[in-house]
């Protein structure tokens, strides 16, 4: 739905039929075009405004080593043999290679091709009485191969190593002029946490930020039919037999598998098409929250939109009075800001008892190309409080285009 350039009547007729399609409309998101052209002309894809995690990744010298994963819809496509097979041709023509960590997960296939391959010892750090094996980050350093390859890019590391994630012990090697070679599944790249859980019912745990996705010098992706996934599963080629009927009655049913390829495979188009047609201009993305349950989930939604445009990804949060805010609600702004920074945006608390009035300002000062905000699940005074305040919105910002992003449940809402 776009702005009217008309009359004033006919902008008073356009708000109220534009409300009424709001107001008469659930779980579904509502994009109204502005007047400024701010759409791209080709399929829009995402990334995400640099954070200071990233800076460090793609503004150093240019000693910096080279990015390379392999991603998949799920365990069990090859990702790992397919990165041990580029490890075995690198060794044969004779480059200095070295396995950092592998996790073959008794895959016979797996460790087989890790046969007579550099492999760096794991580095034994005690937790909870017990020696657990992980990736030696100081020790690959040391080495210094030219090219290093660590499964699992998505893995928490255990309490008392150098890094809390495998993702960060990347950027260290990147850092020192190393090549990396890396694996992870879809479900685990942040921004689409909530999207997995929605059409899984599954939440995943550990995430990598999307923008070391971003800027990956090489993606290269591993599919598989979701049948023949299924068949390995079925095989025992993926899990161990005591777990075959529970993976495939959850995570590995047909219908799931065909949704994380499709999200692969977008993922990987997008990524391809960005480099093809980089912007030069980056649109600026407002997202407006609140805090509440559909927060986290709006978040990663504004993220998604803006690393598909090729945006830069502004979040605001107005409170009326900053220093009235209870201990709790600090802690939980202290935590959606280290959310948002890790999505590559940027977190700004504004202090203003007129939240329209803030919003608009915000705008006009950013010049936003678009203003995301979410669908209320509230009901009564306050529900006809958020409608006033989306129709005051609509009535101020005709330049920038509004994304009312709609209220999904785990049963609905799209990929």
């Amino acid at each position: 739905m776009g702005y009217t350039k008309k009359s004033k009547f006919r902008d008073l007729l356009w708000g109220t039929i534009a409300f009424k399609i709001l107001n008469n409309t659930h779980n579904i998101d509502i994009l109204i075009v502005g007047s400024k052209e701010t759409l791209p002309s080709l399929p829009i894809q995402s990334t995400e405004s640099k954070t200071s995690s990233e800076e460090k990744i793609t503004n150093e010298d240019i000693n910096l080593g080279k990015l390379k994963i392999y991603i998949g819809m799920a365990p069990g496509v090859g990702k790992t043999y397919k990165m041990l097979q580029e490890a075995k041709n690198s060794h044969k023509e004779g480059k200095d290679i070295l396995l950092g960590i592998i996790e073959p997960h008794g895959r016979e296939a797996t460790a087989k091709l890790m046969e007579g391959l550099p492999l760096l010892s794991p580095k034994l750090i005690k937790h909870q009485g017990k020696y657990l094996q992980e990736f030696d980050l100081e020790g690959a350093i040391l080495r210094k191969p030219e090219t290093i390859y660590v499964d699992e890019l998505a893995h928490s590391n255990v309490p008392g190593a150098i890094n809390n994630k495998r993702y960060q012990d990347v950027q260290y090697l990147l850092r020192a002029g190393i090549n990396v070679s890396t694996t992870v599944n879809i479900q685990h790249i942040e921004s689409l946490n909530d999207i997995v859980e929605q059409f899984s019912g599954i939440k995943v745990r550990e995430t990598v930020p999307d923008w070391i996705i971003s800027h990956a010098n090489d993606i290269v992706l591993v599919d598989i039919s979701p049948e023949a996934l299924q068949e390995r599963v079925k095989e025992g080629k993926v899990y161990t037999v005591d777990k075959i009927e529970t993976a495939l009655t959850h995570f590995f049913q047909k219908k799931n598998l065909i949704a994380l390829r499709e999200l692969s495979l977008r993922e990987v188009a997008e990524n391809v098409e960005h480099e093809i047609y980089p912007k030069e201009k980056l649109t600026k993305v407002l997202s407006v929250i609140d805090i509440n349950e559909d927060t986290l989930r709006l978040i990663r939604k504004s993220a998604r939109i803006s690393h598909r445009l090729q945006g830069e990804f502004i979040v605001l949060h107005i409170v009326k009075d900053t220093s009235k805010l209870l201990e709790e609600r600090k802690l939980s702004i202290i935590e959606l800001e280290e959310l948002i920074v890790e999505l590559g945006g940027d977190f700004r608390l504004i202090e203003g008892k007129k939240t329209v009035e803030e919003i608009i300002n915000t705008h006009k000062r950013i010049k936003a190309d678009y203003v995301i905000l979410g669908e209320s699940r509230t009901k009564g005074v306050k529900k006809l409080f958020y409608k006033s305040t989306i129709k005051e919105i609509l009535n101020n910002i005709s330049d920038a285009n509004i994304w009312i992003v709609g209220d999904y449940t785990k049963d609905t809402g799209p990929i």
